[in-house]
Formats: C-alpha cells, sequence, structure tokens
C-alpha cells in the first residue's frame, strides 16, 4: 500500500513517501511485500510526482511522461501536460476502473513543485490527479495525502498550519509515518522526503527521519 505526503510552506513544499507495496488478499498465502517500490519521482529540479494506488501501472506512466518535461517547465505545465498524457495513454493499459463510458487505470499522482513567477520559481503548488476523476486536474491544495490517509488526516487536522516551519512540518511527517506504521503493515520500507523550494530540489538526510520514527514507535509499545 502507500503514504504520500506533500506540505505546502510559505515558501516552499515538501513531500514524503513510503516504499512499501502489497500484492494479494490479506490472511492468505498469496499475499506479498515489497519494500523497493519508487513512489517519489523528480521531474527536473523544480517538480516532482508522488504515486498512489496501481504502482506498477502508475510507474508505467510516470517513466513515459518524464520524456515530455523539460528543465524550465514549472509545476503548472508539468501538471496540465501530465494529466492530458494520462488521458491519452490510459486507453493503452489493462485492469480498468470504469469513469463513465471511459476506462482508467485505478492510480493517483501528487504533483507538487514551484511555480514560475516572472523569472524566479517562488509560488509552491500542490495539485492532485486522480484516475477516477479521468485523470482531471484538482484545485490547489494546501497539503495533499494518499494512500492510507486516515491516521494523518486526523493529525493533520489537529496539527496543520499553514505558517508552520521547516522543522514542524518534518516532524508532523514523522508523526504520520510513525503511527500509521505502527498499526498498519501495509506502510512501511525506506522513506523518501524531500523538500523544493526556489533554488531546487533537495532530498533530506533520512537517517534522522527514521530514528525519530523509531522513537516514536517504541515509546508507544512501552507505554502501551
Amino acid at each position: 500500500m502507500t503514504l504520500i505526503i506533500a506540505i505546502k510552506g510559505k515558501y516552499d513544499v515538501i513531500e514524503c513517501a513510503d516504499s512499501r507495496s502489497v500484492t494479494g488478499e490479506v490472511n492468505t498465502n498469496t499475499r506479498f511485500i515489497s519494500d523497493i517500490d519508487i513512489k517519489l519521482v523528480q521531474l527536473n529540479n523544480h517538480v516532482c510526482v508522488m504515486i498512489s494506488g496501481d504502482s506498477q501501472r502508475g510507474t508505467y506512466l510516470i517513466e513515459k511522461f518524464k520524456e515530455n518535461v523539460k528543465p524550465n517547465h514549472d509545476v503548472c505545465d508539468v501538471v496540465q501536460s501530465l494529466s492530458v498524457f494520462c488521458q491519452r495513454e490510459s486507453n493503452r493499459l489493462t485492469t480498468f476502473v470504469s469513469v463513465g463510458s471511459q476506462y482508467y487505470p485505478d492510480v493517483s499522482f501528487i504533483v507538487a513543485g514551484m511555480k514560475k513567477m516572472k523569472r524566479t520559481y517562488s509560488r509552491p503548488k500542490i495539485y492532485i490527479i486522480r484516475s477516477l476523476m479521468g485523470f482531471s486536474i484538482g484545485e490547489d491544495n494546501n497539503h495533499a495525502i494518499l494512500g492510507k490517509d486516515t491516521i494523518s488526516n486526523y493529525l493533520f487536522a489537529k496539527k496543520y498550519d499553514k505558517d508552520l516551519s521547516w522543522e514542524d512540518c518534518k516532524s508532523l511527517i514523522v508523526r504520520c509515518l510513525a503511527d500509521t506504521e505502527l498499526i498498519d503493515g501495509d506502510v512501511g520500507g525506506e522513506k523518501k522526503v524531500v523538500l523544493i523550494n526556489k533554488d531546487g530540489f533537495k532530498p533530506q538526510d533520512i537517517a534522522d527521519i527514521e530514528n525519530e520514527i523509531k522513537n516514536i514507535k517504541v515509546k508507544k509499545i512501552i507505554e502501551e
């Protein structure tokens, strides 16, 4: 399964994703877990996309789409192109969900990054594209959560504020990942956390984040 989160700051966007995928039925011998899925993909220096749902077909779409992305494209250029691309390419795929008379793979994307204002990539944006909505573009969001999102939505409702600092945003992300992993084995594996601002795409040190997640989980186990 998946947990992917994007948070908009005043001058930047923060994104995180796990790497776990699960196939097969619960409590059967056909259930397989993999921790090598790449759900956060850099498209250029100011835009990334995260994948939720059918990771195989989502990855196929993004890998083909990457060829269309130019270094100077901003997040608005990318999200518009991705919507059109997915609508066209979806008819080539199998295992579809029905939307009216059209059929699409069951996959969603969070597209996050910076919009170019004059000559500077200065305005953060977050969009969701869902196959169940015909790959149309959702509204710009202050944050976006897809996958196993129940706990994260609860924590965001309590703690999120549009003026949170980078450290506060990182702490909120860590808490979402840790609390979800504690009760749901479908989320886990290696994490990716990145920051995008006017200066570009900046992967964050995952070791500190993993240690924070581990400490939260150990503390909760002891308290129980």
